[in-house]
């Protein structure tokens, strides 16, 4: 068969499913061409971010001095599968995740210490560490916050988990929400790859 030329092609009636092809075969666009379904309804193309997570810290959360101590997240934003709980998120379906965590210190001196964890089954995977530069004078307690992230390759049955280490030659606080949003939380989706 040759080539068919035209400008459009419809059903027989007009509102019925036109198919290209048979199973097996290929359709090849060659480049240089455009298609344009910014109009059209669009299934089976693409993906979705998904599994993804927005969780945070919603009271203040005490943790021990220079202690490696998991982050209690108890407010869930998004979870679109129902895949986080017990303060750990399980997506449940392998691929490559960008993951981020930022937990924001209560800290009272010049130089102490904050640290932020993510955790894959109970190891190290990525951290930072900031030290507290400047507290005002007459203030008792400064905000600090320190932020992780990272590109995680997860199994189906992985889990990610943020974890906190404050010194401060006593006892650390993380703060929860405050100025109208979430000051320590974790976040998580899958990437398209």
């Amino acid at each position: 068969m040759g080539t068919i030329k035209t400008t459009n092609i419809q059903s027989i009636s007009g509102s019925g499913t036109v198919t290209l092809g048979t199973s097996g075969e290929t359709f090849t666009v060659p480049s240089g061409v455009t298609v344009n379904m910014s109009s059209a309804t669009q299934t089976g193309v693409g993906g979705a971010n998904t599994p993804a997570i927005l969780v945070y810290r919603n009271t203040t959360q005490n943790i021990s001095d220079n202690t490696l101590t998991k982050v209690e997240l108890d407010t869930e934003v998004i979870d679109t599968d129902g895949t986080f709980a017990s303060n750990k998120w399980t997506p449940a379906v392998a691929g490559t995740y960008f993951v981020s965590g930022s937990i924001s210190y209560g800290l009272a001196s010049n130089g102490d210490q904050a640290d932020a964890w993510l955790y894959k089954n109970g190891a190290i995977v990525a951290g930072t560490t900031m030290f507290t530069s400047h507290v005002f004078a007459g203030d008792d307690i400064s905000d600090y916050t320190a932020t992780v992230s990272g590109l995680l390759v997860l199994d189906d049955d992985d889990y990610v988990e943020l974890y906190a280490r404050g010194d401060a030659s006593g006892q650390v606080s993380i703060n929860s929400t405050g100025g109208g949003g979430m000051r320590t939380f974790m976040m998580g989706y899958k990437l398209i790859t």
